[in-house]
């Protein structure tokens, strides 16, 4: 069941979320800002059974027009920020709303980092390096890949 608190359709809401780091200017239906992960869940098996058109966002970086929508807006930055170093370093897990900047402070004990070294990184987020394609950056793992590619899932 989604939480109607975390659903906004006030307009100066919807009007601040309008834009990103692009020329692009599309103002959202809706803005959902999600607390949990059976939120999403939740979210997206309505979207999908009432076939509306879902658009994450994090950092709201994109040069591109990846973080604006004229549909339902998910903002996964509040809630999704978990930054948990694993293998001395050697891996990481990340939640989606932490910033690139946030992971490579944590790395950074390790003599580790994500790079290379967006101008961006105190914004931009791990959601959206992976949803734009920007792991490029940095080995994401094959069981990532996998695990994305083949249950459309990323954990």
């Amino acid at each position: 069941m989604i939480d109607k608190t975390s659903v906004t359709r006030r307009v100066i809401d919807l009007v601040a979320m309008a834009h990103d780091a692009s020329h692009y200017l599309l103002r959202p239906t809706a803005v959902m800002t999600p607390s949990s992960i059976d939120q999403v869940a939740a979210l997206l098996a309505d979207a999908s059974r009432d076939s509306t058109p879902v658009t994450f966002r994090s950092g709201g970086t994109s040069l591109s027009g990846q973080g604006v929508t004229d549909q339902l807006l998910v903002d996964t930055r509040a809630a999704f920020r978990g930054i948990e170093v694993l293998d001395g370093g050697e891996r990481v897990r990340v939640q989606p709303g932490a910033t690139v900047r946030q992971v490579n402070s944590r790395l950074a004990r390790y003599g580790r980092k994500l790079g290379p070294d967006p101008a961006s990184e105190i914004a931009c987020t791990i959601g959206g390096v992976i949803a734009t394609e920007d792991s490029r950056w940095f080995e994401i793992g094959n069981e990532l890949r996998e695990e994305r590619n083949e249950k459309g899932t990323v954990r």
